[in-house]
């Protein structure tokens, strides 16, 4: 998980600069020249940690799902399932 964790942080950053520089490039053709790299690379960061947040929430809401309702399950212990 650890990898697919940095792998959604990356890959957050790399469709977001995609997009920014499609837009800025459609739009704003001069300002891909003049941009730092430096702020244009502190400004992804926000966006790879928000990637990284939506798959937590994602995995977090899919494992709360296929947890057993232990309420339900609290009356078969000790009950043999073995046929009479």
């Amino acid at each position: 998980y650890a990898i697919l964790g940095i792998a959604s942080y990356y890959g957050g950053i790399l469709i977001t600069g995609f997009i920014v520089g499609i837009f800025s490039g459609l739009f704003f053709p001069d300002v891909l020249d003049a941009v730092n790299e430096t702020l244009l690379g502190l400004l992804m960061l926000p966006f790879g940690g928000l990637s990284c947040y939506l798959l937590y929430k994602y995995l977090e809401k899919s494992w709360k799902k296929s947890q057993p309702n232990t309420n339900e399950l609290i009356g078969e212990i000790g009950k043999s399932n073995l046929p009479n």
